[in-house]
């Protein structure tokens, strides 16, 4: 009895779990293209709908609070971003049984709700919380809650210490560091990052900020005559960059190191690779 119980159950066990990444699907959807009281929307029908979706809470809480913060409900956001760090959730083995990305069409969408584990899960909340003070204009809690973020996000990637990943976040969790300090008028600890990141990014607006707080401190022609003087004397340095232990070739600048973020032994080509840099080119041409 038993046994045909369990085939009988079997079939509406499977289109449960089919509806249900039907809607994960839907929300991750919604999600993704911005439409974000959509994605609450339907996120609170799953809650209501499928006991499955109580193993999902944290995640459905956590994208349900950046929904809110997307559509300017911040205050609502806040709770929900507390309420998630302050609350005494235990880790467990878990998986929602659906595809960790949807195809659609051409392209593909990441399911949102795959189960992520409670520090990941605090990590995105001190940062939704930084940026709700930063809009509140008060920069120290801002930049309190960042820093934890980047010290919680570490934690969770010990093992890398180099190559992309490892850079990207370098660049993201730094750089925002350098806003808040640039913020609170802190110009020394801005340009303390400015240091360490000028020549790593990429993107032309931010080298753009970066010089400019650095000619807040440092007068223009002093500072390109020490770079000209400097720029094939590089040297390798170990130094902490967010927290992690690097052996870097670096340009001294004044008092301080210039990371040049390549690790060629040779310094002729080491200078070759800083002078295709974009805060390099945008530096000297000022």
């Amino acid at each position: 009895m038993k046994i045909v119980f369990l085939i009988l159950l079997f079939p509406i066990t499977t289109f449960s779990q089919n509806n249900f990444c039907a809607d994960v699907e839907a929300i991750s959807y919604a999600f993704v293209n911005d439409e974000y009281q959509k994605s609450i929307d339907l996120m609170f029908d799953l809650k209501n709908q499928y006991f499955e979706s109580n193993n999902y809470k944290n995640e459905i809480d956590l994208y349900t609070a950046i929904s809110l913060f997307e559509l300017h409900k911040t205050s609502e956001a806040k709770r929900i971003f507390d309420s998630l760090i302050n609350s005494n959730i235990k880790e467990i083995n878990r998986r929602n049984g659906c595809s960790s990305f949807f195809e659609t069409g051409e392209s593909e969408i990441e399911n949102i709700l795959e189960p992520t584990n409670i520090k990941t899960i605090h990590v995105f909340c001190l940062q939704y919380l930084s940026k709700i003070a930063e809009q509140n204009e008060d920069y120290l809690t801002a930049l309190n809650y960042w820093e934890q973020s980047s010290y919680l996000n570490r934690e969770l990637n010990k093992l890398y210490t180099c190559g992309n990943a490892a850079y990207g976040d370098i660049i993201r969790f730094e750089y925002r560091k350098f806003i808040l300090f640039s913020k609170l008028e802190l110009t020394k600890q801005a340009n303390d990052i400015v240091f360490d990141i000028l020549l790593l990014v990429d993107q032309e607006e931010m080298a753009k900020k970066m010089i400019v707080s650095l000619f807040k401190e440092y007068n223009k022609e002093d500072l390109i005559n020490e770079l000209n003087l400097n720029t094939n004397s590089i040297e390798k340095n170990k130094l902490e960059v967010n927290g992690i232990s690097l052996e870097v070739n670096t340009i001294r600048v004044f008092d301080k190191n210039l990371i040049t973020w390549n690790f060629d032994n040779e310094p002729e080509k080491s200078s070759k690779q800083v002078f295709k840099r974009i805060g390099y080119k945008l530096l000297m041409s000022r």
